[in-house]
This record gives C-alpha cells, sequence and structure tokens, in this order.
C-alpha cells in the first residue's frame, strides 16, 4: 500500500511546486514591469505619464467599432452626442482609446515622414506612454458636418457648431477640453478637439496632476 501511495504523492508534490514556481516568475515579471514603470519620469516634453486602460474595461461609441472609451466615459459620450444631435449638432467621434503601440507608431513613424524631431512632433502628438489616449477617458471629437475627418483635426474645430456646442454643454456630461491655449506654456499645441471624461473618482484622478501641476514644473 505504502509504495502505491508514496509515488501518487511525489507526483502531487511536485505539480504544486512547479505551480507555485509559475506564480512566482509571473510576480516577479509583474514587479519588475512596475519597477521600470515607477522609473519612468512624469514628464516627457510636457507630457504626463499615464497608464493604459484594460481593452475589456473599454466600450465602442460608434458603430464600426473603431473608437473605444471606459464604459461610463462611452455612456457619457453616447448621452451627450444624443443631445447635441437634438441640438442640430453632430458630434463625431474619431479617436479614443489608444494603446502602446499604436501611440509609437503615431509618434514615430509620424515624425519621420514628416521630417520632424521629437521636440517638434510632441507639440502635437504624445510620446508613447504619455498620451491620455492610453486611459481610455480622452477622445478626439470632429464635426459631423465635414464630410472628411481629417478636416476635422485642425484648429479650424475651433469655428465648428460641434466645438461651439461642446463649450457650452461638454461640463454638464463631466468633459473638459484636455489641451486649452493655455496649455502652450507647457509645450503642447491648442487642441480644441481633443477632450477628457473627469465623471467618476479614477477619472478625475487620473488627470488630477494635469490640474494642478505648477506651470515651473512643467517648463523643465
Amino acid at each position: 500500500m505504502e509504495t502505491r501511495v508514496l509515488p501518487w504523492f511525489s507526483k502531487l508534490a511536485g505539480f504544486w511546486r512547479g505551480f507555485l514556481a509559475g506564480i512566482a516568475v509571473v510576480a516577479a515579471g509583474f514587479l519588475v514591469v512596475k519597477s521600470i514603470e515607477s522609473l519612468m519620469p512624469r514628464q516627457v516634453l510636457g507630457h504626463l505619464r499615464y497608464q493604459a486602460a484594460d481593452p475589456h474595461s473599454l466600450q465602442a461609441v460608434e458603430d464600426m467599432g473603431r473608437v473605444f472609451l471606459r464604459e461610463a466615459a462611452a455612456k457619457m459620450f453616447i448621452t451627450m452626442q444624443a443631445k447635441a444631435k437634438k441640438d442640430g449638432v453632430y458630434l463625431f467621434p474619431m479617436s479614443g482609446f489608444r494603446d502602446y503601440q499604436r501611440q509609437h507608431d503615431l509618434f514615430f513613424h509620424g515624425a519621420r515622414l514628416k521630417n520632424q524631431s521629437k521636440e517638434k512632433r510632441s507639440l502635437v502628438c504624445a510620446p508613447p506612454g504619455y498620451s491620455e489616449h492610453h486611459t481610455g477617458y480622452s477622445l478626439d471629437i470632429g464635426d459631423g458636418s465635414f464630410v472628411r475627418e481629417e478636416m476635422a483635426i485642425d484648429t479650424t474645430f475651433k469655428k465648428t457648431a460641434s466645438y461651439k456646442w461642446l463649450v457650452k454643454n461638454a461640463g454638464r456630461f463631466h468633459f473638459e477640453m484636455s489641451f486649452p491655449e493655455d496649455k502652450r506654456e507647457r509645450r503642447i499645441a491648442y487642441e480644441p478637439w481633443h477632450w477628457r471624461f473627469v465623471g467618476d473618482l479614477h477619472s478625475f484622478k487620473t488627470f488630477f496632476y494635469d490640474r494642478v501641476i505648477p506651470k515651473w514644473v512643467s517648463a523643465k
């Protein structure tokens, strides 16, 4: 009897040792990633560091399934969009959540195509790891009256009915402009089309430092 039980017990003990070792490796990897993230500077070229949202927490805000926000932000944007539509204005969602790789391509590939320095590129595009789009709370909004989406990603958006409606009403839906004209002091271009959700505790905390950051710090 003992000769049968001991090998089985030995295999079971070996399984648990391997299982616990696997957990330890995963935990160690997680700690390494977190340590690397903690070593990343809080700011790069005027942009703040942000953690990427869990893709499972995202919800599409348009029928094509290309633009995603966190659930709370998505629901509120859809509500805001419906109210604007009743007022004869169509808020067109152009870009929401972006992962690290997508932001990497936009920043570095865009700089190469336009023959821009990284400093100049950072005026209109955050480096990977430093974009509000990582959070799932931020999105670019265009005016539905434009035939081509790209026409709306320009400061001329300020002249559209959508922009004027947002300035007057967005606060009622917990959205605020991320980069108004006074953010130019932080080397970030004026982006009237870029808005962010601050309607729950997590979103508010996510952008709190950006609200209170002293200008002398941001200029460094």
